[in-house]
């Protein structure tokens, strides 16, 4: 799952390099962007960011030794900005969403379905950050179970030996 998980982080930096933050989402957007001190414990982070959550994991185990796992994921997509409209938000969201149809099969241990987009989720409004999730589906194949033999044991020679007094 970790070279899934890095996979997706590097691809996305790659396809929208206007993105100053992709990491996995734990809850940044709500840890720093609010009025009590208390609660605001997440480090600081550049904006626009991405955060990507991993939500649901469907197992499917074959006779080979491989898993299938059904996977929905969701980008959090933030921007800040103090304009009403927040134009350059929705820009950002038309490329994210550009991302269905990512498939992974560039290496044996990151292989994966299209990317079939799923729900957009009502924006999220804190203060001057505007974040909008945006889930995607689809199948990855994970090989790290694969227990295949990759080499043949060889038995000892067995010496037959002819007992010429039977004969």
């Amino acid at each position: 799952m970790k070279d899934l998980i890095q996979y997706i982080i590097t691809e996305i930096q790659t396809r929208i390099p206007e993105l100053k933050t992709v990491r996995m989402f734990n809850n940044q957007y709500e840890r720093s962007n609010n009025d009590d001190t208390e609660s605001n414990i997440e480090a600081p982070f550049d904006y626009p960011a991405l955060f990507v959550e991993i939500t649901q994991e469907d197992i499917k185990p074959t006779s080979l030794g491989y898993v299938f796992r059904d996977i929905a994921i969701i980008l959090h997509v933030g921007t800040e900005g103090y304009d009403y409209e927040r134009i350059a938000h929705y820009e950002l969201l038309d490329k994210v969403i550009g991302l269905a149809g990512l498939r992974g099969s560039s290496s044996d241990t990151v292989q994966f379905s299209s990317w079939i987009p799923g729900d957009i989720m009502q924006d999220i409004d804190y203060n001057n950050v505007k974040v909008t999730p945006v889930m995607f589906r689809f199948t990855y194949t994970d090989k790290t179970a694969y227990n295949r033999a990759t080499s043949v044991e060889k038995a000892p020679p067995f010496v037959l030996g002819i007992n010429k007094e039977i004969l």
